[in-house]
């Protein structure tokens, strides 16, 4: 089996798919003048446009899976009619949110502490 991964994942899950099987990473930029992939998986995030154009150029995907919250860079409707089985693994980037909500909060307190108590009330 073959995986496409577009853009960038998390080393240690790159070498568990590497273990498991054929592995093609490529940017969003080298994936667009693709013509045809022959892959049966294609791993991408957010900012990965998965609609009917890209689509085409998978014809024998199975299954997309998508490293992110909320299904706005996708054409759901147009996987299920092609019977590609969509898997969402949402909460992938939980740590860095709360890391950047973290700093935001620090940068406030550091800014202007009565402000930011002023605004929570």
């Amino acid at each position: 089996m073959k995986a496409l991964i577009i853009g960038q994942i998390h080393p240690d899950a790159l070498l568990l798919l590497k273990g498991k099987v054929s592995v093609i990473s490529m940017s969003q930029a080298e994936f667009d003048v693709v013509d045809t992939m022959d892959c049966e998986v294609v791993v991408f995030r957010t900012f990965n446009p998965m609609f009917k154009i890209q689509l085409d150029k998978m014809p024998c995907l199975k299954y997309a899976v998508l490293c992110s919250v909320g299904l706005d860079n996708l054409d759901a409707v147009e996987m299920k009619y092609r019977g590609i089985e969509l898997i969402a693994v949402p909460g992938t980037n939980a740590n860095s949110v709360a890391e950047h909500v973290l700093y935001l909060l620090f940068s406030l307190l550091r800014e202007d502490p009565k402000r930011l108590f002023a605004e929570l009330r």
